[in-house]
């Protein structure tokens, strides 16, 4: 079926440009080493870097922070940079590194040996030629001058471990080739991707602390095992972001539990966990991750005072522990204390305004104040009048 379905997209695709009387250019042939400055468009538009070299097998993607981040008045900076090479691929963060699930390096532009002719375009006042490729797997399109890329379309169906499959869609803009193969310091994988993970001193409070966290999950989801909590901040501006670009309703949340937990101060690097039963990127199965909210700070936090912007934690599946002499003879890392309470996901959002508070800002106030005492509220009580929200139950441990 794929092949006939190519084969009708490419026969009726030769039919309309003969119709049209256009005359088939030169296959562009772009470069195999070179570094580009680029433009994404869209919402995670910003700047991006580029450095790829097809020869060694290696490339490295420097990409912009998240300017809608800034539309939160979350003015903190994310300096972050995707490596592959050869079978690898590294996600370095504030320099946080963890290892990424895409399969190491690919040829950006293999897929022209199959592309088809659509015609021509303008983009920024020059012309281009449009070559399309589609398949089940991916929808590609470039426009180029020659064998210079000028505009690069590319819509990808997959998702994170444990996520659910989605389209995603990047539209570049080339605005500076240089041709030649990058500078080793620019595209080479830092040694910290593949030393051993850094593991915190004990907090200052004590090795065994007890904590409040939270967490945003599916109604009967509450094995929060490979999955990632945060503090009363952190999850204000995780649960704000989240809902303000739609994620809730994708990711099925509908409920927020608060939890007491104790567990070992020494923490590990953040795990990004989905699905459920949870599935991490991760580089330490042991130690509770913790990191600035967003990786807000040099190596994301994770042994930071993070009160200004709030933690994010992940809870390693190998760490959790049965009892609390377990935890205290170190064979574990953290112990649910109790399920403290859980509300709707809508109770503050939409019956107590903190959707509107989340776009509040106030210079004089800490990020998400508004937002954040709503989010408190809801948990403190079941009274309406004083915020709170109804316990709606769920396990006990």
């Amino acid at each position: 079926f794929f092949f006939r379905k190519m084969w009708f997209t490419w026969t009726m695709a030769a039919m309309t440009i003969g119709a049209l009387g256009l005359i088939v250019p030169p296959r562009p042939n772009p470069p195999s080493q070179f570094t580009a400055q680029m433009e994404l468009l869209g919402f995670y538009g910003g700047e991006q870097t580029l450095y790829y070299d097809r020869e060694r097998k290696m490339s490295a993607t420097r990409l912009p922070g998240f300017d809608f981040l800034k539309k939160l008045h979350l003015s903190f900076s994310i300096n972050q940079t995707i490596y592959t090479k050869e079978k690898d691929t590294f996600w370095l963060s504030n320099r946080k590194c963890l290892p990424a699930s895409n399969g190491g390096f690919k040829d950006m532009w293999a897929w022209l040996n199959d592309a088809y002719f659509a015609g021509t375009d303008s983009v920024n006042g020059t012309e281009c030629n449009v070559w399309n490729f589609t398949s089940v797997k991916a929808n590609l399109s470039l426009c180029a001058v020659g064998d210079m890329p000028l505009r690069y379309f590319t819509q990808t169906y997959g998702a994170l471990p444990g996520a659910n499959v989605s389209a995603q869609s990047t539209t570049a803009i080339f605005k500076n080739v240089t041709v030649g193969p990058p500078s080793s310091s620019d595209i080479e994988v830092p040694k910290t991707c593949y030393g051993k993970p850094m593991v915190c001193d004990e907090d200052p409070g004590g090795r065994y602390l007890s904590k409040d966290f939270f967490i945003a999950h599916p109604e009967d989801k509450f094995n929060i095992s490979n999955q990632d909590l945060a503090d009363v901040l952190g999850d204000t501006i995780f649960t704000c972001v989240d809902v303000i670009r739609n994620n809730t309703q994708k990711d099925e949340y509908s409920l927020i539990s608060h939890y007491r937990i104790s567990l070992d101060t020494r923490y590990g690097i953040y795990a990004l966990c989905n699905g459920y039963p949870g599935q991490c990127i991760e580089r330490d199965l042991f130690h509770v991750g913790r990191e600035a909210a967003f990786g807000f700070k040099d190596l994301a936090g994770q042994c930071a005072n993070n009160s200004d912007i709030g933690n994010w934690y992940s809870m390693p599946s190998a760490g959790r522990c049965e009892s609390r002499a377990q935890l205290m003879d170190g064979t574990c890392t953290w112990l649910i204390e109790e399920r403290v309470k859980t509300i709707n996901l809508t109770c503050p959002f939409e019956e107590r305004g903190m959707l509107k508070a989340c776009y509040e800002y106030d210079p004089k106030k800490p990020v998400f104040d508004a937002a954040r005492i709503i989010f408190e509220n809801s948990f403190a009580s079941e009274d309406p009048a004083k915020g709170g929200c109804k316990d709606l139950g769920g396990p006990t441990f």
